[in-house]
C-alpha cells in the first residue's frame, strides 16, 4: 500500500517482502522488521524528515516555522536531505556541517516523507544527486538558521532584499534547494521572504509527493 509518508506507527500487516535487502542495515531498522520500498526512489530525490518525539531545536524550527506563516501541515517537516540514488544514502547538512548518511538511521523515530519534480529526466536528477555530495565537508549556515528564526518573528510573508550567502556555509534546506538550482537552472525559494526552509520545500507545488510504500525484511 502506497503512502505520501512514510509513519514507523502504521506498517501494514500485509506488506510484501523485500528482495534486495543490504547485508548490513541498523540494529533499530531490523528490529522495526520493515524497510522502504528503494523502487520508488530516484538520484535527487528530497526527502523531508519530521521527528515524532522533537528535540529542543527541532520544537524551535517548527515554531519558527509556523510563526512565519506556514500551516501546520508544512512546518512540523524540520530536516531535509538529498538521496544520492544508491543503498539508501542520503546527503544532509547537520550542525556537524554536510555529510553522507543512512535514511535507515531514522526511520524508527521520524516521519520520512519524498517529493521530486516530476518534468525532470535522469541526468539531471543523478546531476542533484552530485551536486549535493561535492558539498560534503561544508560547514553548517548557523547564522543562516538564526536569521530564519529572528525574521520569523515578524512574519516570513514579509518582503526581504535577496539573501547573500555564504558559499561555504549551508543548511539543510539550502543544501537541496543551491543542488537543484544548480541541476535545474530553477530556484527553490520565497520569493518575498528570500528564505529557503523544510516548510517551504514541503509547500513549494512544482515538488510533487512520491507515494510510498514498506516492505517486509524476510527472515533468516
Amino acid at each position: 500500500m502506497a503512502h505520501l509518508f512514510l509513519d514507523p506507527n502504521k506498517i501494514p500487516s500485509n506488506c510484501s517482502e523485500c528482495t534486495d535487502v543490504p547485508p548490513a542495515i541498523p540494529q533499530k531498522a531490523r528490529e522495526l522488521k520493515h524497510l522502504p520500498d528503494r523502487s520508488l526512489l530516484l538520484p535527487g530525490d528530497l526527502i523531508l524528515i519530521s521527528p515524532q518525539k522533537p528535540s529542543f531545536i527541532q520544537r524551535q524550527i517548527r515554531k519558527a516555522q509556523l510563526s512565519g506563516g506556514y500551516s501546520e501541515e508544512d512546518a512540523h517537516w524540520t530536516h531535509a536531505a538529498v538521496y544520492l540514488g544508491f543503498d539508501f544514502n542520503i546527503c544532509e547538512a547537520t550542525r556537524k556541517g554536510v555529510h553522507q548518511a543512512s535514511l535507515l538511521d531514522s526511520l524508527d523515530t521520524h516521519l520520512v516523507r519524498v517529493r521530486r519534480d516530476p518534468t525532470l529526466d535522469s541526468d539531471t536528477r543523478w546531476k542533484i544527486a552530485v551536486a549535493a555530495a561535492l558539498q560534503i565537508g561544508t560547514k553548517y549556515g548557523i547564522a543562516s538558521a538564526l536569521k530564519i528564526g529572528f525574521r520569523s518573528i515578524k512574519g516570513l510573508h514579509n518582503p526581504q532584499k535577496a539573501k547573500t550567502q555564504s558559499s561555504n556555509e549551508l543548511i539543510c534546506s539550502e543544501l537541496y534547494a543551491d543542488a537543484f538550482l544548480f541541476a535545474t537552472g530553477k530556484t527553490l525559494q520565497d520569493t518575498q521572504a528570500k528564505e529557503v526552509s523544510p516548510a517551504f520545500l514541503s509547500y513549494v507545488d512544482y515538488l510533487e509527493d512520491v507515494p510510498l510504500a514498506w516492505r517486509k525484511i524476510p527472515g533468516r
